[in-house]
């Protein structure tokens, strides 16, 4: 990736000359140990066996149809870059799906995914990242590789998911979870619960593709909000491709004609986050990165996400401050 950065002090947010228009994002238990060698190819063949399965919870949950509805509405002009639209700007949700072609369950995840989509419109923002066993695609049938090694980085920062399927929600670790990670009945409810809090940090995010040469352009500008912590932030900004269509198994066997949602195709920034500097209240910084678009993806299918967040250790600091994302033009 490429990057020029800038960084300023003060009420105003920086504003580029000749810019492309730009969009405001509107938007149980882990397996013992087992010991002797046939206890663990039993173990081995039982999960090649039974593929995914979904880690019974520690806690009580919210059923989601009694989550309170959430207003979905940004009223933030989608061109307005101008401190008073950002300090309007609500905050979205960044979801982090874990899934994989050979997890029989991660369809459910999928649609439960898409279903909150359609309750809270572009305010979530969702990643999906093929890691582990179950990513690892059929020989002579998958026609896509999705593995990344962005993906796996992501993995490693936030942690392995203790079952399927799982996600990881703004990276907060809510009351009664061991960790970031979280199993789907629990989705609906924080989801909910984040969608509630004020955004620490101001998004406002564009985009520029060359369609002759498939060159992409971003520009990333962030502004510290009123309820910013004045400690070192980062900015992920990752290429994602909606609607792919490959094998996946399923609970009826491997449908080839499955899409795959909101795929994490490539990473604009160091998959773990680029440091734009402490964002205190008022402070601005803005990013431009550039990418050479890989022939196979469509680029009629291709979004931009972007989100600001801490890195610390740790799974109580790395909290995402606010995302968006935005479809490529």
């Amino acid at each position: 990736f490429h990057s020029a950065s800038a960084k300023t002090h003060g009420a105003s947010a920086k504003t580029h000359g000749a810019s492309p228009t730009r969009v405001l994002g509107l938007a149980g238990t882990r397996r013992r140990s087992l010991r002797g060698g046939f206890a663990w190819l039993l173990a081995v063949l039982g999960l090649i066996f039974t593929g995914c399965e979904e880690v019974p919870p520690t806690l009580d949950f919210v059923p989601e149809e009694e989550v309170p509805a959430v207003d979905t509405a940004d009223t933030t002009s989608p061109t307005d870059t101008t401190n008073s639209t950002l300090l309007a700007q609500l905050r979205n949700v960044l979801v982090e799906e874990f899934t994989g072609v050979r997890c029989v369950n991660c369809p459910e995840g999928a649609a439960a995914i898409a279903q909150q989509r359609a309750r809270h419109g572009a305010r979530l923002v969702p990643v999906s990242l093929h890691t582990g066993f179950f990513s690892t695609p059929y020989p002579g049938e998958s026609n896509v590789d999705f593995t990344r090694g962005a993906a796996d980085a992501i993995e490693v920062l936030v942690g392995e998911p203790q079952g399927y399927p799982s996600a990881v929600i703004n990276r907060r670790r809510f009351d009664g979870e061991a960790a970031l990670q979280v199993i789907r009945r629990n989705w609906a409810g924080y989801i909910a619960q984040e969608l509630e809090r004020p955004p620490q940090v101001a998004i406002a995010l564009a985009t520029t593709l060359d369609t002759a040469t498939r060159s992409l352009a971003v520009e990333v500008d962030l502004l510290g909000r009123e309820t910013a912590a004045a400690r070192e932030t980062y900015l992920t900004v990752l290429l994602l491709e909606d609607d792919v269509v490959d094998v996946q198994l399923t609970p009826q066997g491997k449908d080839f004609d499955y899409a795959h949602a909101h795929v994490l195709r490539e990473a604009l920034t160091p998959p773990t986050g680029l440091s734009v500097g402490p964002l205190a209240p008022g402070d601005t910084a803005a990013e431009s990165l550039t990418l050479d678009v890989p022939a196979d993806y469509d680029l009629a299918r291709l979004e931009v996400v972007a989100f600001a967040h801490y890195r610390g250790a740790g799974a109580d600091g790395k909290e995402v401050l606010q995302a968006v994302g935005v479809g490529v033009e």
